[in-house]
């Protein structure tokens, strides 16, 4: 995966199911033209949201069945702009309506947060 930082003018990625974490975050930076991430189902979180805020060009995240909480959401919205980001994917994590209402006011309703409505505990 750390191979992935020579890689500055990747698009998509999917990255779903693999062993990658919050510690991979910063290698996200090196990859400006980034507009489609998937990291369904990964030990990913709060850190990597927040990392993720900052990449000009993202417009669709899948961070369904991760780490993210309501703090890594809401702090989410302090590291970055999430400038083009229209879908986020959110089901199976912990973050509550209130949390997905907030970002997406934030947002000015350009970003779909696509969530179940029921979180699950926090897995640590």
């Amino acid at each position: 995966i750390l191979s992935l930082r020579a890689l500055t003018k990747l698009r998509d990625l999917e990255l779903s199911d693999t062993l990658i974490t919050d510690g991979f975050a910063p290698a996200f930076k090196a990859m400006p033209h980034l507009q489609q991430l998937s990291l369904r189902r990964t030990k990913t979180g709060n850190d990597t949201l927040a990392t993720l805020a900052q990449l000009p060009q993202l417009h669709a995240l899948d961070m369904n069945a991760t780490r993210v909480t309501d703090r890594g959401l809401l702090e989410s919205l302090r590291s970055g702009s999430f400038g083009c980001l229209t879908s986020l994917e959110l089901s199976n994590t912990a973050v509550t309506a209130a949390a997905v209402a907030r970002f997406e006011r934030a947002l000015a309703g350009r970003c779909r947060v696509y969530w179940d409505g029921s979180p699950r505990p926090r897995q640590d």
